[in-house]
């Protein structure tokens, strides 16, 4: 049985096993939070990720998506008077009504 925990596919004998990592996302330098997902496709994950949260309202506010997969980080950056927080986030969602009162 060999493990190759370089690699995202880990063979095991008749085993095939997924590496999966705890990345950080920083929007602006900040952190915004930190997901377990597998070592792929991390651009996407990140822009998803901030539309969902509300650290963006839509794609186009993205400048640039830097990986570091030594550091477990991925650094977005945001063009000016992006929401950086999801707080400061109000997406619309036509698909829930308000509450009642």
């Amino acid at each position: 049985m060999s493990i190759k925990t370089e690699q995202q596919w880990v063979e095991a004998g008749d085993l095939c096993l997924i590496r999966e990592i705890t990345m950080e996302i920083h929007n602006n330098g900040e952190k915004a939070g930190s997901v377990s997902c597998t070592p792929r496709d991390l651009e996407e994950l990140a822009t998803g990720w901030l539309l969902t949260d509300g650290g963006i309202s839509r794609v186009a506010q993205i400048s640039s998506i830097n990986i570091c997969l030594e550091q477990n980080r991925i650094e977005v950056e945001t063009e000016p008077g992006a929401p950086a927080k999801p707080e400061q986030a109000a997406p619309e969602r036509p698909d829930i009504a308000p509450a009642a009162k």
